[in-house]
């Protein structure tokens, strides 16, 4: 059986954070499952030939390889064929991604119709659903941005918690947990839509706070029935990428990059379907 003094003393000796960690443990975990014995008992080409055999995309091989590079590092021992390797695994990555894009190309809807959609749920007074896929659409969030809570008084706001209150000119959205927040900082966005104030003031009513998503067992599944035919908002970034290039706006991309929290490199090789 596979002894994890190896993986532990790994993680001690690195400075990786906490979410870190735990995404490293979850991979851990994940190949030893396939292992019977230490990383460490094993060659570069040996434990790239196991790994190669899993059946998983190829993202989730590259985080167990992290992990395995990780230990390998740890010990002072070469990852040369590893680094080799994981440039295949992103090959392909990028290469499936690609034929992926070519299919969701012909399918995906207008950057119009998400919006009439959008306007439409207004009108039929779901709120909710209105606040989540106008968010998504005009300011290009990941889920986990949109677990937020309205608060009728900035003095009520938490900095650890994504959070929206109204000021006498606008609303203001904070988001302080978000996938890539260690990198670019707690961001804060004015929205002036009339629509918008309206809804806010509809779900917050006489109450200090309003908490957005009343489902959480599955956050992921419960914005993406919310999205226009289930797209997810993915899908919805790639609309406002699309319609982007089509009509040359490049400072569109930049703006999606600010939004988002992403590299421009990033929404070239993963959301612009043209590209």
């Amino acid at each position: 059986m596979a002894d994890n003094n190896e993986f532990e003393n790994a993680i001690n000796n690195s400075s990786l954070s906490d979410k870190s960690i735990q995404t490293y443990t979850h991979s851990y975990n994940r190949l030893m499952s396939y292992l019977n014995s230490p990383i460490l008992s094993f060659t570069e080409k040996q434990i790239i030939n196991k790994i190669d055999k899993i059946d998983a995309p190829s993202m989730s091989k590259n985080s167990m390889l992290s992990v395995v590079s990780l230990i390998r590092k740890d010990m002072g021992l070469s990852t040369e064929k590893l680094t080799e390797y994981r440039k295949k695994l992103n090959e392909n990555h990028y290469d499936n991604k690609q034929k992926s894009n070519e299919v969701l190309k012909e399918n995906l809807p207008s950057l119009n119709t998400l919006q009439e959609f959008t306007t439409q749920l207004y009108k039929e007074k779901k709120y909710t659903d209105f606040i989540i896929n106008y968010i998504m659409l005009n300011f290009n969030t990941r889920n986990m941005d949109l677990d937020l809570t309205l608060i009728s008084n900035k003095k009520f706001a938490n900095d650890s918690i994504n959070y929206i209150y109204k000021t006498n000119k606008y609303l203001l959205l904070v988001r302080n947990d978000y996938k890539t927040r260690d990198r670019y900082g707690v961001k804060k966005t004015k929205i002036y839509n009339a629509n918008m104030m309206r809804a806010f003031k509809e779900l917050l009513g006489n109450d200090a706070e309003h908490t957005l998503l009343t489902q959480r067992t599955n956050i992921n599944k419960y914005i993406q029935d919310k999205t226009f035919n289930g797209m997810g908002e993915g899908r919805y970034v790639k609309v406002v990428l699309n319609d982007y290039y089509k009509n040359g706006n490049i400072d569109g991309f930049k703006k999606v990059s600010d939004n988002r929290g992403t590299s421009l490199d990033v929404l070239y090789k993963d959301y612009n379907i043209e590209m």
